[in-house]
């Protein structure tokens, strides 16, 4: 009986250690990461609706912002900020310019 408890906990430590180990390598179950991509255009190039940088939330300007200043126009989408309004229009006037934005996910 002694010999049994011994394997039976030799088994959910190691279960626990495989546990631990799977964490790590496994998705963390929030999905894909999403990325804005922008790309000054003129507005005429657009299909759809514009939106005014002004109309953005904080979050979303700080978003575009950074996508914006990084030059290739690629930025990772925090999960507190709210992708849909790049759903919902194509671009976004942003100081006396026009940017395609493009939601994607990896």
């Amino acid at each position: 009986m002694r010999l049994s408890w011994r394997v039976i906990g030799i088994a959910v430590l190691v279960l626990l250690l495989l546990g631990f180990v799977a964490s790590a390598y496994l998705p963390d179950g929030h999905g894909n990461e999403r990325y804005l991509h922008v790309e000054q255009v003129d507005e005429d190039e657009i299909s759809g609706e514009v939106i005014a940088f002004e109309d953005l939330t904080p979050g979303q300007q700080a978003v575009f912002e950074e996508a914006v200043a990084q030059g290739n126009g690629n930025v990772e989408i925090p999960e507190d900020v709210n992708e849909s309004v790049w759903f919902d229009t194509y671009g976004v006037r942003y100081q006396n310019q026009t940017y395609l934005t493009v939601v994607s996910t990896n």
